[in-house]
């Protein structure tokens, strides 16, 4: 084993010649305590099933972090952003949504008064639970939980949604391609890799750079 730095993250590069010695390097790995905490596989590399069960690098990490910065770029300053909120990231999303879109209408779970404070602060359209009208004319939609009552968003909407949200219409947003400058090993998949030291943070969100929005499309 070979210790190296990925993407300012501690990792050991490991040889494992044959299939006698993956299982008993899976074996290993799979007793705790071990400080590993996930296993990145060589793409040509032949015995993955031993290693099936442990974690693998995270490369929705990198989806989640930079969801705030996907949703600013697919924003329309004279458009209609609609959001659907989980009761904790509220705030944060609805402002950025304020300052990048004309008007802003939101399904909250709760605070409600948050809506208010918008609108003096924004001095915009600010709607609380809008109806089916108002919602079809959204060109994109943040989706943070399942809306709570039959939505269909219109053809030329982006919808960026959390996780296993169902959604109808739209054209969903998939994943991102990703740039740092940093580079990582051969033959490993780079997009997991940035996205576990993303969630580890070793790597800052602000030195990645979203290269294309992947949609659905």
């Amino acid at each position: 084993m070979k210790e190296i730095r990925v993407l300012g993250m501690r990792a050991m590069l490991c040889a494992v010649p044959s299939e006698r010695e993956a299982a008993r390097f899976a074996k290993f790995l799979s007793v705790p305590p071990r400080e590993f905490t996930c296993v990145a596989l060589h793409e040509n590399f032949p015995f993955r099933e031993y290693f099936q069960h442990l974690n693998a690098p995270d490369g929705g990490a990198v989806f989640d972090a930079l969801l705030p910065d996907i949703a600013a770029r697919l924003s329309h300053t004279d458009g209609t952003a609609y959001y659907c909120g989980d009761g904790t990231r509220d705030g944060e999303y609805l402002r950025l949504l304020c300052g990048h879109n004309r008007y802003v209408a939101a399904d909250l779970p709760r605070g409600v008064e948050l809506l208010g404070e918008l609108r003096r602060e924004y001095g915009l359209s600010v709607v609380s639970q809008p109806d089916a009208a108002t919602v079809g004319r959204a060109q994109l939609a943040v989706l943070l939980s399942q809306p709570t009552r039959d939505i269909e968003f219109a053809p030329t909407c982006t919808v960026l949604a959390d996780g296993d949200i169902t959604v109808r219409g739209g054209v969903r947003v998939t994943g991102v391609e990703t740039r740092v400058d940093a580079e990582t090993p051969q033959g490993f998949d780079r997009a997991g890799l940035i996205g576990e030291a993303v969630r580890r943070g070793a790597l800052d969100t602000r030195d990645v750079r979203i290269m294309k929005i992947l949609t659905n499309a």
